[in-house]
């Protein structure tokens, strides 16, 4: 359906919507972990794990994801990540162990990292001037907003009802964001962009994340470098004479960002397409701020993680 001049504003509020949810899910699930694992009786590693992996493939996925949208179309994407969003939510509410949540949490950071790129180029592609500052500052202030809700929302649901409405109110808000979009949100694509995929990058930089991100959740369970508990995956066992898998995934993980960094660099110089720019960190407010938001990020997800379970643990809070 043709979108027209009058009806893109409420497109900016479905895409609002779609933002307000994969946002939500970055913390609504913190307050909602000690039930969790009461009810599944999970280890702190499995809860980490829950809590990490989401963000992990978020953040993996999240450039590679949205220059497919640039390409073939960033409605189709928005709508394409609603659907995996939402069905993975449905998943994670009917899980029955730790290691289903986990699978369907890995689900929703797949369906979040097709969202949100897809709605920042939707708004910056469809409005222009006075009111592209204003769209984005709505679009900005659903992050900030809904990053305060999230906690306050997972503990009334908890509480309330259970810990899987926390995933279960995703379904139909999801199902109105995919309806406003097919009817408000315009097709759009950058014309311009320079086709090809850094597939080097895309598996340097996740497999690279992904084992240092293992060796700081696994480390205080299996040990950081002499094995203190035996890791098993599906058939496979980690020989009990060998040095922590922790220590080895974090040497490997390293290398391997390393690696991701050289990459992208080599490709910029020879003019290919690159996962990330490194020509940014030249920018001193690019740089700053980046360092500034990581070092915010460490603080605030430390402490969103570990506060609740300190309150609900040691004080009896409810959630």
């Amino acid at each position: 359906m043709a979108v027209t001049d009058r009806t893109r504003w409420f497109g900016l509020a479905v895409l609002s919507v779609g933002v307000a949810m994969i946002i939500v899910d970055a913390t609504i699930v913190n307050v909602a972990l000690p039930s969790i694992i009461r009810e599944f009786d999970l280890a702190l590693a499995d809860a980490e794990w829950i809590n990490s992996i989401y963000s992990l493939v978020f953040a993996a996925l999240l450039i590679t994801l949205g220059k497919v949208g640039d390409m073939y179309g960033r409605r189709r994407m928005f709508m394409i990540g609603l659907v995996i969003f939402v069905g993975a939510s449905m998943m994670a509410g009917l899980a029955t162990d730790g290691s289903s949540l986990i699978a369907a949490r890995f689900l929703q950071g797949v369906g979040a990292a097709v969202i949100l790129p897809a709605t920042l180029s939707t708004v910056n592609a469809t409005f222009q001037g006075k009111e592209r500052g204003i769209a984005f500052g709505v679009w900005g202030s659903v992050i900030g907003g809904m990053a305060a809700l999230g906690p306050l929302l997972g503990g009334w649901l908890t509480t309330e009802h259970s810990w899987r409405w926390a995933f279960y109110i995703n379904v139909p808000i999801g199902a109105v964001a995919l309806i406003g979009a097919f009817l408000w949100v315009k097709e759009t694509r950058d014309t311009e962009l320079q086709r090809g995929f850094d597939i080097p990058g895309i598996f340097l930089s996740g497999f690279g994340m992904a084992g240092v991100v293992f060796a700081l959740i696994e480390g205080p369970r299996l040990g950081f470098f002499a094995q203190i508990d035996t890791f098993v995956a599906g058939p496979f066992t980690w020989p009990e004479n060998w040095i922590s898998p922790v220590a080895v995934t974090f040497v490997v993980g390293t290398l391997l960002l390393v690696g991701f960094v050289l990459n992208e660099h080599l490709r910029a110089q020879a003019g290919r397409p690159v996962l990330f720019d490194l020509t940014l960190f030249r920018f001193k407010s690019f740089s700053l701020g980046n360092s500034a938001a990581a070092i915010l990020s460490l603080g605030e997800f430390g402490l969103v993680f570990v506060l609740p379970l300190f309150l609900q643990a040691v004080f009896g809070y409810s959630a």
